[in-house]
């Protein structure tokens, strides 16, 4: 703005120079034609006038030839001066004032180039600043780093001379113990290590440097980032001249401090599961004989009355048969019912005790024999009943014949019973690979059950059918499943209503077997009816 003004205040200036000079023209030719020619006053009054009318003609070709000329220069100077933008060029129309603009220009174009050298200049010292940064930041992860290797640093290496003086920089023993040279230099290094510990350590040193022999012992030495004293084992082996003598000794200190806190940690939780197991065992043990003492009583007391009971039953029936009416007879029935399946229960209950207890014999059994053995034995019971059997030859186990014999009993009594009801029934024995483990496999298109329920299905007296249309104790599949988990096996299940049940089991691989597919898995793997 002060710019404009003093621009405008140079026009008004240059105008009014202007009119002066050619109003004093126009008065010295008047005068001059008064004086020397004696002209009247109308022709020189008509002088001056034209010589007004020149001089205003001149101003103002003047004012726009050159004032506008100028006023172009000042405004590149002005736009340059407010923007910053010294690529600006003055280019005036008039020749008079091009060594004005091109004064104008140069001093443009020395600012441009000031203005990117300075330009280039700030960049690299932002660059430098960034440098500077990620180098500072460097600095501290690596001191970080150095930090966090100090804290986990577990070995240190020390070299000391023929009489175990350290004479030279150990950086490794600096770093772990945080003695300095000055103090570790000579033997200031056995200082480091605890009170309790140094005479131990120099009857040890003393005794290897005598038979020029190994160094091997343990003791507490200071660890400079925890500020106290750490167990290490500490190893030094003498370095021999020509002629056998100690020329300087090399040596590591290893810390050991978590690995015996660690080691004693499991020595005590050795010790505690030790004498948890002898307590278990011995409660298992005294279970076992109250066991064996109830398995005594069922099998002795509680066999005695219902003997009684069937057996006077039936001597109602033998001694007053012709004066019970048929109510009466159908009450006796029941009686002598209930009593057979009292007995079967318990003789269940004794099996399933039976089993706990009794010692594996494994040897090679053939399942597929064993199978067709117990069908033909439930053929025999109903023998005009027609069932479709099915049975994989050559299934060859390793397992306890007498208690794989009980499971297979149970597991084709099963499908033989829950197929009582369909027409066309048919049971299936066989295997099936799953890697290089056999599945064993029973099955029927009896039945069935509802998936829903398939985690009661081996607990003990746990039915999914009713006793009136299936009888049973409910004891047969826990029985089964005693049996496989004894020989580290798993027994499952997969099986709709109405259209069967198939049961799969494995026998001596339990670790693999833990990782069994689930129901809805098995379905999708293994085919079905």
């Amino acid at each position: 703005m002060a710019s404009r003004l003093q621009f405008r205040s140079f026009q008004h200036k240059l105008l009014a120079g202007l009119l002066a000079c050619g109003l004093g023209t126009a008065c010295t030719c008047a005068v001059a034609l008064l004086v020397l020619r004696a002209r009247p006053l109308p022709a020189v009054a008509a002088t001056v006038l034209f010589a007004l009318g020149a001089g205003f003609g001149l101003a103002h070709w003047l004012r726009r030839a050159r004032v506008q000329a100028i006023a172009q220069v000042t405004e590149v100077a002005r736009r340059a001066l407010e923007t910053g933008d010294y690529s600006l060029r003055a280019r005036p129309q008039v020749a008079e004032l091009r060594d004005l603009a091109d004064s104008l220009n140069a001093v443009l174009a020395q600012a441009e180039t000031r203005a990117e050298t300075l330009s280039a200049t700030v960049r690299t010292l932002e660059r430098q600043l960034e440098d500077s940064a990620g180098t500072e930041h460097a600095l501290r992860d690596s001191e970080k780093r150095h930090r966090t290797l100090v804290a986990a640093l577990t070995s240190v290496v020390w070299i000391a001379d023929a009489a175990g003086d350290f004479v030279a920089g150990q950086p490794s023993w600096e770093t772990y113990t945080g003695q300095s040279e000055e103090e570790y230099r000579g033997s200031g290094w056995r200082r480091a290590f605890h009170a309790d510990d140094r005479g131990q350590l120099e009857r040890l040193w003393s005794h290897a440097a005598t038979a020029r022999q190994a160094l091997d012992c343990e003791a507490r030495l200071l660890h400079a980032m925890s500020g106290r004293h750490r167990l290490v084992s500490l190893r030094a082996l003498p370095v021999l001249d020509a002629d056998g003598e100690v020329r300087e000794w090399v040596g590591t200190v290893t810390d050991i401090d978590d690995r015996r806190r660690a080691e004693e940690e499991i020595l005590r939780l050795n010790a505690g599961l030790e004498k948890r197991v002898q307590e278990r065992t011995a409660q298992l043990l005294e279970a076992n004989r109250e066991l064996e003492a109830f398995s005594f009583s069922v099998s002795h007391d509680l066999r005695a009355p219902l003997r009684a009971i069937d057996g006077f039953s039936e001597a109602l029936l033998e001694d007053f048969g012709e004066r019970v009416d048929d109510e009466m007879r159908e009450f006796i029935r029941r009686i002598r019912q209930a009593t057979l399946r009292m007995g079967q229960l318990i003789e269940d209950l004794l099996n399933l005790a039976r089993i706990s207890r009794t010692e594996l014999q494994a040897q090679p059994v053939d399942v597929s024999t064993m199978a067709r053995r117990t069908l033909e034995e439930l053929a025999q019971q109903e023998p005009g009943r027609p069932v479709e059997v099915r049975i994989e030859d050559g299934v060859i186990v390793e397992a306890d014949p007498r208690l794989l014999r009980v499971a297979m009993e149970n597991l084709l009594g099963n499908a033989w019973k829950f197929t009582s009801r369909t027409s066309n029934a048919r049971i299936e024995f066989g295997t099936l690979r799953e890697g290089s483990r056999s599945v064993l496999f029973v099955r029927d298109n009896g039945a069935g059950f509802d998936m829903e329920h398939a985690d009661k299905l081996f607990g003990p007296f746990q039915r999914l059918h009713s006793g009136i249309e299936f009888p049973g104790t409910g004891i047969g599949l826990a029985t089964v499943q005693r049996i496989v988990q004894r020989h580290r096996g798993r027994i499952w299940a997969q099986a709709q209503p109405g259209m069967g049940a198939t049961f799969y089991f494995t026998l001596g691989d339990r670790e693999a077997a833990a990782n069994e597919p689930r129901h809805e898995e098995r379905q999708a793997q293994w085919p079905t009816r």
